[in-house]
């Protein structure tokens, strides 16, 4: 706004705003950051672009402020702008209705508060930039706890309550242990052969496959945890491969069938 008003019904070309709010050195997307200072401008000011009273665009070269005003050589340098209307053109609340009002700036401080939003602005920037193509030192592993003790292969996938940690056993079906580890046990033995394929913290129950089906697709169960009656997913529905989606509303299959 300073730049506009230092030179009332001239253009401030774009290059020369780039230059003053950016400087040389300072890499933004420049046409797409200057608009947007424009359009917050001209929000402030009640102004549109269509039909302006106080920034005019010229086309491919810049803006320029075409409101009347006066300055005042107080210290605090006062511009007397124009305050804007409502649509049936009657002035603001609290407004004169002389044709301008003044309206105290205190340059500098503006100018500070400028030059410090441009700093953290820049420094937030950097901080992304180092953050993201910074090399970063590749994981390691600090501790580790061994949960079971039985032996016996396990598969995945892995599914926990935050309790206990959910696993199949190729030979013996879906098993459980705590996250402190322990004894494995069966996880639901009552219900025979199933394979895991996902589990939904948000209902508490897995989604399984009936095992032991090689030639056609299996049927798909919602099994309740840690108790409680099974039921055929959606009636009925078979396929090799589920998923809960994350709010366990919907279920993803793959190579699935009615």
């Amino acid at each position: 706004m300073l730049a506009l008003l230092e030179r009332p019904g001239e253009i401030a070309t774009r290059e020369e705003l780039r230059a003053r709010l950016w400087g040389p050195s300072t890499y933004v997307d420049f046409e797409r950051s200057l608009n947007i200072a424009i359009n917050k401008l001209r929000a402030v000011l009640g102004d549109q672009s269509q039909n302006p009273r106080y920034i005019e665009t010229v086309p491919r070269h810049g803006y320029r402020f075409i409101a009347p005003f006066t300055t005042s050589p107080a210290q605090s340098a006062p511009i007397a702008v124009p305050l804007p209307t409502f649509p049936d053109g009657q002035p603001h609340a609290g407004s004169s209705t002389t044709p301008a009002t003044t309206v105290p700036v205190a340059r500098s401080r503006l100018l500070r508060s400028t030059t410090l939003v441009t700093a953290g602005t820049v420094t937030v920037m950097f901080a992304v930039a180092a953050w993201t193509f910074w090399p970063q030192p590749a994981p390691q592993v600090l501790d580790f706890v061994q949960l079971t003790a039985d032996g016996e292969a396990k598969t995945g996938p892995l599914f926990s309550d935050g309790v206990n940690l959910f696993f199949q056993e190729a030979t013996i079906g879906m098993k459980q242990v705590s996250l402190k580890g322990g004894q494995a046990a069966p996880l639901r033995p009552d219900l025979g052969l199933m394979v895991m394929l996902d589990y939904s913290s948000k209902r508490g129950t897995l989604l399984v496959k009936q095992g032991g089906s090689t030639v056609e697709e299996p049927p798909l169960w919602e099994v309740p945890l840690p108790a409680g009656s099974p039921q055929p997913l959606g009636g009925g529905l078979r396929g090799y491969h589920a998923k809960w989606s994350p709010d366990g509303e919907r279920v993803a299959i793959t190579g699935g069938s009615l």
